[in-house]
């Protein structure tokens, strides 16, 4: 139970920061001389917000459903 706690208290602020730093990436790219590196930087961006969106939801999800939907024997 502890443990549980204490990496999410370290996982979602992580999250969070990943979150940041990828939309930062997306939208605020530096001026590359080729193009495609902008194009990458967007990608990249983009994949890394959903990814740390679809961990943040999942584990959300995942303790409302252990929290107030226990089967009662």
């Amino acid at each position: 139970m502890l443990k549980n706690f204490l990496v999410r208290l370290v996982a979602y602020p992580f999250c969070v920061f990943i979150i940041i730093l990828s939309y930062k990436m997306s939208f605020d790219t530096p001026n590359y001389s080729n193009p495609i590196y902008i194009s990458r930087a967007k990608l990249y961006g983009v994949f890394g917000i959903g990814i740390a969106l679809i961990y943040l939801v999942s584990d959300i999800i995942y303790q409302v459903r252990k929290t107030f939907f226990k089967k009662k024997d």
